[in-house]
């Protein structure tokens, strides 16, 4: 019994900064919309993450060096779960497994100017990351990322050269910049299409005001 405790004390440590006691907070309710972001170094995710926190469609403060990240998607529910410093499947699909609830979406995000060695080993990071019976009907969108750099593949080619073989969920590649929001509101609402549809709703309203506003200012009349 205490070598149990022990196990399950230790796991729970490990699940930084979503501790246990965080769970009840970083599990969504089941209605909502699940999704993990996931990627090797250098991929990009946290310029992707920044804009979509800096344009207010996702609220949580800045992913640490290591730990699983659970950020509010505004005007939808739901959650993005962003784990950073972990970079073996093993690790992922324990965590994921323990705190991220019924997974809607996985977004895995690949450098498409990387060269074959780093597709390759996003390629076997996703392979290992699906093998985690929790994600099996998973929706995953392959986000082949910095398309605006020289020498940048296609998305098609990106998921040709990953070599996913035996990978059963479906996936949708989506190709995106980071650095210059290409992409990025496709992305968006392919994942929280209610989320997507709200923040429309949001901005239609403030310009709909605006403009409101500025037609009621009157004219000043001209100087003799």
């Amino acid at each position: 019994m205490a070598a149990s405790a022990t196990s399950k004390s230790a796991r729970s440590a490990s699940l930084t900064p979503c501790t246990a006691k965080h769970r009840a907070q970083a599990k969504p309710a089941r209605h909502d919309v699940n999704a993990v972001m996931l990627g090797c170094d250098g991929a990009g995710r946290k310029t992707i993450l920044s804009t979509w926190r800096g344009s207010g469609k996702v609220e949580g403060p800045p992913p640490h060096n290591h730990g699983f990240h659970a950020h509010k998607v505004k005007g939808g529910g739901g959650a993005l779960f962003f784990p950073t410093g972990m970079n073996s499947p093993k690790e992922l699909r324990s965590n994921i497994r323990a705190l991220c609830g019924k997974v809607s979406h996985v977004i895995f995000v690949v450098d498409s100017a990387g060269g074959y060695e780093v597709l390759g080993s996003s390629g076997r990071m996703l392979i290992g990351v699906l093998q985690e019976p929790h994600l099996r009907d998973a929706k995953v969108l392959l986000v082949a990322n910095k398309q605006d750099f020289a020498g940048a593949l296609a998305g098609a080619d990106v998921l040709r050269k990953m070599e996913l073989r035996g990978v059963v969920q479906k996936i949708e590649v989506v190709e995106v910049s980071g650095q210059t929001g290409f992409g990025l509101n496709r992305l968006f609402k392919s994942v929280f299409p209610k989320a997507y549809e709200a923040a429309r709703a949001v901005s239609r309203s403030r310009r709909r005001r605006h403009s409101v506003a500025s037609r009621s200012v009157p004219e000043t009349p001209a100087a003799d």
